[in-house]
């Protein structure tokens, strides 16, 4: 590899002999947008922010802090703010703290890490969550490490959920509770759904197939749910309680769908119970997705080894958006305002249509050609 002081002399040269056809006349930019006129008081430093580089992006307001795994399937589509269009879409995310805005939509900042890069920007997309811990939601289910909440929204500190049941319970009371911040994670916590229900099993029993049998929160209550068991046979319970004709279950769904990790617990008829026997079935199903790229295969690949920030471009308007690793390649392209040139990085982070990643000249001087 060679350094890139005299690859920059020469690039300068070719970029300079191809701009000769066109309109010698440029337009300079300002590199960060200007800044509102309501706001007097100066802003906190950014933790975020570089000398010399345009305002990196931050949250916008109070909302639940978490930060753990970014497991696959979590989105990856940045955003300047949650009313823009994506300036970039990171995938391959390991790690992730996320900022659960209050606001009248579901939006989060989000700062995600990879082995290549750190990106920051909004996602106004479904985050989905976990439970940090056991407990009791909705008045008749416990989630599982792995069950899925959908995250729907943040208001005064409490963080309002989803939890995904699938086809075997069709709640009459929704799924559907704000909690605190503290009892949710990005990660998955080491426990069963069983751990959150206190009372010990008197004896494991199976529920009546092709049934349609109403759950009661309380003996006397009306139901909250009803469990459908046409859908496979043996249906696996605990006893934990009874009164009268009535017993206190806790129930097992019939998936093998990992993110259906959930206990339904209350109340049903004793004769919708038998002997225990067994019995299971489900299916999932995973997809993907895949970025685009533009001609760009005939200009220089380099690497630094420092880190290089980035910034993002889109419709005249610029923010830092990330940091590459140290000895992540990249691919010059053109320079833009003076001191400026566009690059093209080569991992997953993939600049929307129309969106320019930027970073500055003087930084790319000590870095070498691959």
């Amino acid at each position: 590899m060679r350094p890139l002081g005299a690859l920059f002399l020469a690039s300068a040269a070719i970029i300079a002999s191809a701009s000769a056809c066109k309109d010698r006349t440029t337009v300079r930019r300002d590199p960060t947008p200007l800044a509102s006129a309501s706001s007097s008081a100066p802003k906190p430093k950014s933790p975020r922010a570089i000398d010399g580089y345009p305002t990196p992006l931050d949250p916008t307001g109070p909302g639940c802090e978490l930060a753990g795994k970014w497991e696959y399937g979590q989105p990856g589509a940045l955003r300047f703010r949650a009313s823009a269009p994506p300036f970039a879409t990171l995938g391959g995310a390991k790690t992730a703290s996320a900022t659960l805005l209050e606001d009248a939509s579901p939006v989060a900042f989000v700062e995600l890490s990879s082995d290549k890069v750190k990106a920051f920007g909004f996602i106004a997309d479904p985050i989905r969550l976990h439970a940090g811990k056991p407990f009791l939601f909705a008045g008749y289910l416990v989630a599982g490490r792995q069950a899925t909440f959908l995250w729907k929204g943040t208001k005064a500190g409490k963080v309002d959920v989803e939890l995904e049941l699938g086809t075997f319970v069709k709640p009459i009371v929704p799924a559907r509770e704000a909690r605190d911040c503290d009892e949710l994670s990005l990660s998955e916590a080491m426990y069963s759904a069983r751990d959150g229900i206190a009372e010990h099993t008197e004896k494991s029993v199976v529920l009546v197939d092709h049934r349609h049998i109403p759950i009661r929160k309380d003996v006397t209550g009306p139901p909250v749910a009803e469990i459908d068991t046409s859908a496979c046979s043996s249906i696996l319970a605990d006893v934990i309680d009874h009164i009268g004709v009535d017993s206190r279950v806790v129930i097992h769904p019939c998936t093998m769908s990992p993110t259906l990790d959930y206990d339904i617990v209350g109340w049903l008829p004793t004769a919708e119970l038998l002997p225990a026997g067994g019995g299971s079935g489900g299916s999932w199903a995973t997809g993907g997705g895949h970025g685009w790229l533009d001609n760009y295969r005939k200009r220089k690949l380099v690497s630094c080894n420092h880190e290089v920030a980035l910034v993002a471009e889109q419709l005249g308007e610029r923010h830092l958006v990330a940091v590459l690793a140290p000895k992540v390649s990249m691919r010059l392209l053109d320079r833009q305002d003076e001191g400026w040139i566009e690059v093209f990085p080569r991992m997953d982070f993939t600049a929307a249509p129309g969106v320019k990643l930027l970073t500055k000249e003087d930084g790319l001087a000590d870095c070498a050609v691959d």
